[in-house]
């Protein structure tokens, strides 16, 4: 049986709402998925997961008929890079891969296309520094930004918290968003300035002339993380309007006063620790998860408007969690969206949930002999579906050849979707 819940903001109150009565687990907000500190900032500076990681499909069994399978993934020693975000799309599927980290172009990245129908799996290659991809109505958007990549040195001396943490310390840069509407060639749409005010992680295409932003933006006091964004007569992307997202009621923005005494938009004091920037979506609805808390914000794929935020499992009070020490194990694992516009989840169990994330992390070593002491303590791998149109999120059954539990490894799982049709595709060199 589902949990229903209309996103409203009161925590006891939403957990009565969701069945879940009165009670509290605690859960101390981390960095983003993955186990390393360096991961952590750049997913926050990135908004894909996991970024600069490898891995190898372990096996696929079909679980939606002839057409879909499950590819689960754990093994990240693939040289050919590392499978992310899907989309499905015409009945086609879109999967973005990661491949190594060059100086002067960023991670290399590329889309592969693969169809049921048959045809032969194509590759696209994306644009140095992209920041962002998405896929909507056969078209491939990206948006490409210099980024600062902290060294551990930078993470360590205090540097990357600085730069990250007060724009001033950074300079502005210039975004740029493009599309692909021929899987083979890039057309320019639109640039972004970033100013202290305002700047942009991510792109996601709405109905067409506007485009949902996720980054930081101030307007008349007010902040947020999201905004709404159009192309001017001259070519620039312009924040047109706020788009407040909130946690049980509590926004995740706030305006806070730089050295210099201007003011710029930066994470509210009680959500420290909380990276909302694992993004998926279906061209209905767009889901971004905290994946440390298993805290998911849902947005309309078409207005931008935001819709509710929902949690795997209870949270503890605003307050604990502005008291709380960040740290790197995650609820939430995966998730990817189906053809028919729902979402599969994969995340940890309610006990680890209760016990996992305690104390902070002192080293990558120690944040590595956690994630593995984590898994051999609290093994338990559990599936959710989510049906955006019901506003429904329930336990499902392991799907068929999918893991039920986890079996080592010093880094998250993760899972990805395929096409099966009349069996695997070849990749085009």
């Amino acid at each position: 049986m589902g949990h229903r819940w209309d996103g409203q903001a009161h925590a006891d109150a939403s957990y009565a709402r969701f069945g879940w009565g009165a009670e509290r687990m605690r859960i101390i907000p981390g960095f983003k998925e993955g186990c390393l500190w360096r991961r952590a900032f750049l997913g926050w500076f990135n908004g894909v997961i996991a970024l600069g990681t490898r891995v190898t499909p372990l096996n696929a069994q079909e679980i939606q008929g002839p057409v879909v399978s499950v590819m689960y993934v754990q093994d990240h020693k693939h040289a050919k890079g590392r499978p992310g975000a899907q989309w499905w799309d015409g009945g086609d599927l879109y999967t973005h891969y990661q491949g190594s980290e060059e100086p002067g172009r960023g991670m290399i990245q590329w889309i592969m296309r693969e169809s049921a129908s048959g045809r032969p799996a194509e590759r696209l290659d994306l644009p140095d520094w992209t920041r962002s991809v998405s896929v909507v109505d056969g078209s491939v958007w990206v948006f490409t930004r210099w980024y600062y990549i902290p060294s551990l040195a930078d993470i360590r001396s205090g540097k990357a918290n600085k730069v990250m943490s007060d724009p001033s310390q950074r300079e502005a840069q210039e975004g740029t968003l493009r599309r692909s509407r021929d899987f083979k060639a890039w057309e320019q749409i639109g640039v972004f300035q970033e100013s202290p005010q305002q700047w942009v992680h991510r792109v996601e295409p709405l109905d067409g002339k506007r485009f949902l932003l996720d980054g930081g933006f101030l307007e008349s006091g007010q902040a947020s993380g999201h905004a709404i964004g159009e192309i001017d007569a001259k070519g620039a992307l312009k924040v047109m309007g706020l788009v407040p997202a909130s946690v049980y009621g509590s926004p995740i923005f706030e305006s806070a006063q730089s050295p210099n005494g201007s003011q710029f938009p930066r994470i509210a004091g009680w959500a420290r620790g909380t990276y909302f920037n694992l993004y998926r979506r279906s061209k209905e609805t767009i889901l971004c998860a905290s994946v440390a808390q298993g805290w998911l914000l849902e947005f309309d794929g078409v207005t931008g408007n935001f819709r509710r935020f929902f949690s795997l499992y209870p949270s503890p009070s605003l307050e604990e969690l502005g008291a709380s020490k960040a740290v790197l194990d995650s609820i939430l694992s995966d998730m990817q969206p189906r053809p028919d516009g729902t979402f599969l989840l994969a995340g940890r169990d309610a006990e680890f949930a209760k016990q996992a994330n305690r104390s902070t992390i002192s080293s990558i070593k120690e944040s590595e002999s956690r994630y593995a002491k984590g898994v051999s303590e609290f093994p338990a791998l559990v599936w959710w579906t989510y049906d955006p149109r019901g506003r429904v999120l329930e336990k499902s059954t392991t799907p068929t050849g999918a893991p039920a539990r986890l079996t080592g490894g010093s880094e998250p799982y993760t899972f990805s979707l395929k096409v099966t049709g009349e069996g695997p595709r070849r990749e085009k060199p």
